[in-house]
């Protein structure tokens, strides 16, 4: 069971990624929170397998938290999911080691296909 972690500020997005997240066999939703000191928090006490990760969160962004978890040698995948379509956010993500960037709002047809290329 790979178990994911979805970091989003924005209560009604999160609720919608746990939510398709459960309908996904083989995946099971381990921690949902809405900051990056929370998911520092939890990373600290259980590693998920995978993270969803916003951007534009409260006070950092999500590219700053992908650069700390290479930083401490973290082995988890991550997604980013985000309104950002920068080429340079983009390729920058991937530099980091990012597995996907996801751009809002996406169709079901792309989240299901991202997550068969897993």
């Amino acid at each position: 069971m790979i178990e994911v972690m979805i970091v989003e500020d924005d209560p009604m997005v999160r609720d919608i990624n746990a939510k398709f997240l459960e309908r996904i066999e083989g995946f099971k939703l381990c921690a949902a929170v809405a900051s990056l000191d929370n998911a520092r928090k939890y990373i600290a006490i259980k590693k998920p397998d995978l993270i969803l990760l916003d951007v534009y969160l409260p006070n950092e962004n999500g590219i700053d938290f992908l650069k700390w978890i290479r930083e401490k040698n973290i082995d988890v995948d991550i997604i980013l999911i985000t309104a950002d379509k920068s080429i340079d956010r983009i390729q920058e993500s991937f530099r980091y080691g990012a597995v996907d960037y996801l751009i809002k709002p996406f169709n079901k047809e792309k989240k299901s296909k991202n997550k068969l290329n897993m």
